[in-house]
């Protein structure tokens, strides 16, 4: 699955960190593929949109959970179906 992620790549283990975290994310069913993750010195940022606190919380649980993430400020927002729809 395609992911509209340009990865915010701020030092040399920023790089294996966010292909970790994006591989997490993908394979983790409860969260959806409008979650974007971006890195800044092991500090992760997750934005996007998601139908649920379950979904949000549960990319934030899935994020934090990979080895060298430091940090991580979760800017995800739970947006009705519909204006997930338009974003997509």
């Amino acid at each position: 699955m395609t992911h509209p992620t340009t990865p915010a790549i701020h030092s040399p283990d920023d790089a294996a960190i966010f292909a970790a975290a994006r591989h997490a994310l993908d394979q983790c069913p409860q969260v959806p593929g409008t979650v974007r993750v971006h890195l800044d010195h092991g500090i992760a940022t997750l934005t996007g949109g998601v139908r649920s606190s379950r979904e949000r919380v549960a990319a934030e649980d899935t994020v934090r959970s990979i080895p060298g993430v430091q940090g991580l400020v979760n800017k995800i927002t739970v947006e009705p179906d519909d204006v997930l729809r338009r974003t997509s």
